[in-house]
């Protein structure tokens, strides 16, 4: 067994780099993830009329689970890119910082 020592400065460089892509990877890795529309509406501040809308003129996919519309997080983040709605981008990442804290 061989061991390797280095500087707790490096070391806590090392983790502080490793953090910042853990954090990448959550915020990318949740885009196949499911929300309901309450969630949307709360936290992105649109309204139910606002996602009907986007669904009957087809520019929003979504899924309907137990008789309730769902979106993917991918979608909401197309959603906002496009400029569908008018939207702070920072709600979406508190969307999905919920969405992990409950997951």
């Amino acid at each position: 067994m061989e061991i390797i020592t280095i500087e707790s400065r490096a070391y806590k460089e090392i983790i502080k780099r490793l953090d910042k892509i853990t954090r990448f990877v959550k915020i990318y890795s949740n885009d196949d993830e499911w929300v309901d529309e309450y969630e949307i509406c709360q936290y992105l501040k649109v309204s139910k009329r606002t996602l009907q809308r986007l669904r009957k003129e087809q520019m929003l996919n979504y899924s309907k689970a137990t008789g309730k519309p769902r979106y993917k997080i991918s979608e909401v983040r197309r959603m906002l890119n496009e400029g569908l709605v008018r939207c702070n981008p920072d709600n979406l990442q508190i969307l999905i910082d919920n969405f992990n804290k409950n997951a």
